[in-house]
């Protein structure tokens, strides 16, 4: 049977309190993911609601207002698109915050919302889309 040296200990472990690597945490990282997914979600909701406000009943328009409404409709695409993308950073950033017990209160609310958010980015990139092809010639 094999019996370590006299130079090898089992590593003693006293109760007491967290090491300092775990006190200075704060939740700003958890804060700023919230902010991000937030700000997201509001502006591409924003989008949304004008677009289908855009779409709404129209009299007959001249072409540079068919013009004009097909470029709104290219611009909110993007304007959906992009916001998704950083929506979903801050979804990401929300989950390393939760992760890193950086803000768990506030990276757990940005997981929460960032749920929401691709379904509202989709249906406001599609509402869009249907303008800009509804008002467009190609």
């Amino acid at each position: 049977m094999y019996v370590p040296g006299s130079g090898y200990a089992q590593p003693v472990v006293t109760p007491g309190p967290l090491p300092e690597a775990t006190k200075g945490r704060t939740s700003k990282l958890g804060i700023l993911s919230l902010t991000i997914v937030g700000t997201s979600v509001l502006i591409t909701a924003g989008i949304l609601i004008t677009a289908i406000i855009l779409q709404g009943a129209v009299p007959p328009l001249s072409s540079q207002q068919v013009a004009t409404r097909r470029q709104m409709g290219d611009l909110l695409v993007l304007l959906a698109f992009v916001s998704g993308l950083v929506g979903f950073a801050g979804w990401v950033t929300g989950i390393v915050a939760t992760a890193n017990d950086r803000g768990n209160k506030f990276g757990t609310a940005a997981i929460m919302a960032g749920l929401v958010a691709p379904f509202i980015s989709f249906y406001a990139i599609l509402i869009a889309l249907t303008l800009s092809l509804t008002f467009g010639n190609g």
